[in-house]
């Protein structure tokens, strides 16, 4: 059984109708059933939209509250029909206080998240990474959400994404 395949499906078309050329990359893996039991109740959100803003050679990155530790791209998901550039914008601008313009989609990541105690059961996700310029702006963050928002010119050890970091980055 496998959660979230008409609905993955259904957004892969949505993202095929608006974007002539991305990459799209899927990534398989086991997970405790602890994790997956995580999974399963993220599953209903299907999409997930990251973005990659830069300004003046620097990136825009973010603690999240539920993973401290690690570096990332803000982000969320949809609300009910929203575009997903308009997502990209409004996550930005409600977990950092920025403004930002999206450039381009720079790829999508199916997920395909499998329980290591019954391989047979997994659930699907995707992941939406898009690239945005912010003119100016200072970051003011969400503290719900987010730890720490921060301008890097160099990408920290502590980056975590599924996408990485796109290769015009100069930091």
């Amino acid at each position: 059984m496998m959660e979230g395949t008409k609905r993955v499906e259904r957004e892969l078309s949505r993202f095929r109708e608006q974007y002539d050329e991305y990459s799209i990359e899927t990534v398989e893996r086991e997970v405790a059933a602890e994790n997956f039991k995580l999974a399963m109740k993220d599953a209903g959100k299907v999409v997930d939209v990251r973005v990659w803003v830069e300004r003046g050679g620097e990136v825009l990155l973010i603690r999240d509250r539920n993973a401290p530790a690690d570096w990332t791209e803000p982000g969320g998901t949809p609300e009910s029909d929203e575009d997903y550039e308009d997502t990209a914008r409004r996550e930005t601008s409600e977990e950092t206080g920025v403004v930002c313009e999206i450039t381009d989609l720079r790829g999508v990541v199916r997920h395909i998240i499998r329980n290591e105690d019954e391989p047979e059961s997994a659930v699907q996700m995707i992941q939406a990474f898009f690239r945005a310029e912010s003119p100016s702006g200072t970051i003011e963050v969400q503290n719900e959400e987010v730890c720490e928002g921060r301008w890097w010119s160099t990408v920290p050890d502590a980056f975590h994404s599924d996408f990485g970091v796109p290769d015009t980055f100069s930091g």
